[in-house]
């Protein structure tokens, strides 16, 4: 896990069947993190009133508010995107402490 964590190797630092394993098992965790952590991140819409009159403007945002609210949400999703876009990103050079470079990159 460590190796696939270190922005110098990622997959690269490991066998084929390795670093498939590996991947499955981060996405697990980053999962298994989310699902620990409070949904409050997410877009809430205040509650409103049902005797209020939207003005047009409103409308139109209520409007988005209820698509994105609609939109289903997965923690599992979010690791895997995460993950595929920290995998993706080049790897870091030789020698540079990975400690220092993700430090850098937060």
């Amino acid at each position: 896990m460590g190796t696939i964590l270190d922005a110098r190797f990622k997959k690269e630092g490991l066998s084929s069947n390795t670093a498939d394993s590996a991947v499955k098992a981060l996405e697990d965790e980053i999962a298994s993190l989310g699902r620990a952590e409070s949904s409050s991140h997410y877009y809430e819409e205040p509650s409103t009133s049902p005797n209020v009159q939207l003005q047009p403007e409103q409308s139109l945002f209520k409007f988005i508010n209820n698509k994105v609210a609609e939109r289903k949400k997965s923690k599992r999703v979010d690791a895997v995107i995460t993950l595929r876009q920290y995998l993706n990103k080049p790897n870091a050079f030789h020698d540079i402490d990975p400690l220092t470079y993700l430090k850098q990159r937060k």
